[in-house]
């Protein structure tokens, strides 16, 4: 299943949904950050990278996502971080629509 996601800015994110698969990658690649904060900030990097599948209805390659910051402003990127942290269960989200696959 897929979620679009219009944040505040009137973006809209289209993202997959996550998967275990996800999180274990993205924990071994944060892994390598070293602090508890480092790690936990790369892991959403690496969760965003995993299951954005578009932006403002580009479809986008895997290379396209490695430069968040080519995607997205600070704003935008903290209400997807908090997408990210509420499926994981404690934060604020933005407006969220299913859509099919």
């Amino acid at each position: 299943m897929n979620y679009k996601l219009t944040l505040m800015t009137g973006k809209v994110i289209v993202v997959r949904e996550m998967q275990i698969r996800d999180f274990n990658l993205a924990a071994e690649i944060a892994g390598k950050a070293g602090n508890n904060t480092a790690v936990s900030m790369q892991l959403t990097n690496e969760l965003m990278k995993m299951i954005i599948v578009s932006v403002d209805a580009k479809v986008l390659k895997p290379q396209d996502k490695e430069v968040l910051d080519s995607l997205m402003t600070v704003a935008e990127y903290v209400q997807l971080r908090g997408f990210i942290e509420e499926s994981l269960g404690n934060a604020q989200k933005p407006t969220v629509e299913m859509l099919p696959t």
